[in-house]
């Protein structure tokens, strides 16, 4: 199962939905580690801000409280702001999950 809109007109595939989030997180590449924000996220991949060089092609870990390591590949970098995309997509019910987790601790 899959969160998606209508491809669009000239597209075969339907964009996974991003969410945003806005929260901290940990990225890792072979060479160093950081903190980062994490902007948003879908089933396919995420959207992320950090002081780390990145570049395209570069095999990285986001480390996200409640969903743990999660590896990726960088698809675009630029001015801080980076696109991972997952190996494979996130389960629905776990991305669910704790974007339900993450409403619940929103609340007063």
């Amino acid at each position: 199962r899959a969160l998606s809109k209508a491809p669009r007109a000239g597209r075969t595939r339907a964009r996974p939905i991003r969410l945003l989030v806005e929260l901290d997180a940990g990225l890792a590449t072979e060479a160093s580690r950081a903190g980062c924000q994490l902007i948003d996220i879908s089933q396919g991949g995420a959207k992320v801000r950090t002081a780390l060089t990145l570049r395209a092609g570069d095999k990285v870990t986001l480390d996200l409280a409640g969903l743990g390591k999660i590896p990726g590949v960088i698809r675009w970098a630029k001015q801080g702001n980076a696109g991972v995309a997952f190996p494979g997509q996130l389960a629905y019910r776990r991305l669910a999950a704790w974007v339900g987790d993450l409403a619940r601790a929103e609340r007063p």
